[in-house]
């Protein structure tokens, strides 16, 4: 019986690819039995494949709570678990909260409202729309390839189709709602909001501390520069940045437009350092400024390549003509 036994939990030592257990086993089975068949003749799967079978077992189980998860996300959005009160906006997307994810704590979405008018006559008059968002998806899915740290996941596209008007005999000329899944982020600026008379009142934008944003200044910087020499065209408004949850690492959030423009990086460090101006102090302004610029300089001195450091020479160049800075002191 303990022959037996000892196969059995041999044999599952080596399923699982536990190496010390199965010596350890196998030391115990050959004292049992001395002379003896080797092991390898008594159990079926030899270690190599073990490994490889754990490695796809793993790759499965992954994929089928990457499904489970989608099909949270569906549910929740379609039963219109997304919180009223938005979390942050940008220049072409709201910020929601959706409950019953993530243990209930709540996942970010991108919600695009679709404005155009809808073909009723069509006989499948969301067809095109659908098809948009796939793109869409394929879209962000590629970004995801070439700035896997910048941009954050999307687990995917939600359509949430506007049901039909039956008041006064006519169907709502109201477009889709594309709702856009990513994985936690929390936006840089948040929305604030009061209630009064059980009316829900939009009061402002809160935006980072100063502290903060000067921690995160220079990562943004060099975040736009990578985006910028992919040939993106990238809006650097505070609002368009978020936190991801998971790492705490700055995210772009909005859309970005391939332009193949020379002079992306400039625009972009001219955009940000203009809405910084915009909403902190001037001394606060001049100091995350100069934090700014020393990390452009730093790029330039770590670049190697002498046609990609003349072109940063020139975008910071460009940048400091474009504020009205007359020397590179700050």
């Amino acid at each position: 019986m303990k022959k037996n036994s000892l196969l059995k939990r041999m044999e599952r030592a080596k399923i699982e690819g536990d190496r010390s257990r199965y010596k350890a086993l196998r030391t115990e089975f050959d004292a049992l039995l001395p002379g003896q068949k080797h092991l390898d003749e008594y159990t079926k799967i030899p270690i190599k494949r073990a490994e490889s079978y754990l490695k796809q077992k793993r790759k499965i189980e992954e994929k089928e709570r990457e499904l489970i998860f989608k099909r949270l996300i569906a549910q929740a959005v379609m039963k219109g678990k997304i919180r009223r009160k938005p979390l942050g906006e940008g220049a072409n997307y709201r910020v929601f909260s959706v409950m019953g994810l993530y243990g209930g704590k709540g996942v970010v979405v991108k919600v695009k409202e679709d404005k155009r008018e809808i073909n009723w006559r069509k006989k499948m008059p969301f067809t095109e729309v659908v098809e948009e968002a796939k793109e869409a998806a394929k879209s962000h899915k590629a970004l995801e390839n070439n700035f896997g740290e910048i941009v954050p996941r999307l687990y995917g596209v939600q359509m949430m189709l506007p049901k039909e008007s039956k008041s006064g005999g006519r169907k709502a000329l109201m477009g889709p709602r594309e709702v856009y899944v990513f994985e936690r982020v929390e936006p840089l600026t948040k929305m604030i909001f009061e209630r009064k008379h059980d009316i829900i009142y939009f009061k402002g934008v809160e935006f980072p501390k100063y502290r903060e944003l000067k921690k995160l200044a220079p990562k943004m910087v060099r975040d736009l520069r990578k985006m910028a020499e992919k040939g993106f065209s990238i809006d650097a408004n505070l609002l368009n940045f978020g936190i991801r949850k998971k790492d705490g690492r700055v995210v772009y959030l909005d859309t970005l437009h391939t332009v193949h423009e020379q002079k992306a990086f400039s625009n972009a460090l001219r955009q940000l350092l203009h809405d910084i101006k915009s909403h902190y102090s001037e001394e606060q302004y001049l100091r995350i400024r100069r934090d700014v610029f020393n990390e452009v300089e730093k790029m330039i001195k770590e670049e190697k390549n002498e046609k990609k450091k003349r072109w940063l020479r020139q975008e910071y160049l460009r940048t400091l003509k474009l504020i009205g800075v007359k020397n590179e002191k700050h």
